[in-house]
């Protein structure tokens, strides 16, 4: 695996004591504010074009099943409380070993720091609460919107 930005979605799902991120609209939303909202991350980065729910990355979405794929990442299915199927995302010991010997090989630390404030802040928020907070946020990413959170 050499493309650095998929160290994003790995070093997120690191971040906060390796805490799940359930939904790939949620990991989709989580890898957006953290590339607008964290100037000094070092990784490579994703394009988001404006989509049914907000700023969705096709790349991202790709990149999550690569790594699910290549065992980095682990994709559990759960049912929600009105019937419909969610993926649960969760860093596996490859993906934690991955990153681990990406921080020895370059002597630094990845931005695991910069994205658990983020991940704190957003990861347990209410599904709606956070588009919301995206749209209001990022207008110009809501042009092709089902949702009205106005």
């Amino acid at each position: 695996m050499e493309d650095t930005r998929r160290l994003l979605p790995l070093v997120l799902l690191r971040a906060s004591d390796n805490e799940a991120v359930e939904g790939i609209t949620r990991m989709q939303k989580l890898v957006f504010l953290a590339q607008e909202e964290l100037s000094e991350l070092d990784v490579g980065e994703y394009r988001f074009e404006p989509d049914s729910y907000g700023p969705f990355s096709r790349d991202l979405y790709d990149d999550i099943d690569s790594l699910v794929a290549g065992g980095y990442v682990e994709e559990d299915e759960e049912t929600t409380p009105s019937g419909n199927t969610k993926q649960v995302y969760e860093l596996t010991d490859k993906g934690e070993m991955y990153l681990n010997t990406i921080e020895e090989l370059n002597d630094e630390e990845l931005p695991e720091e910069e994205l658990k404030e983020l991940k704190e802040e957003y990861n347990s928020m209410a599904l709606l609460k956070l588009l919301k907070r995206v749209y209001d946020g990022h207008p110009d990413m809501t042009v092709n919107s089902e949702l009205n959170l106005a």
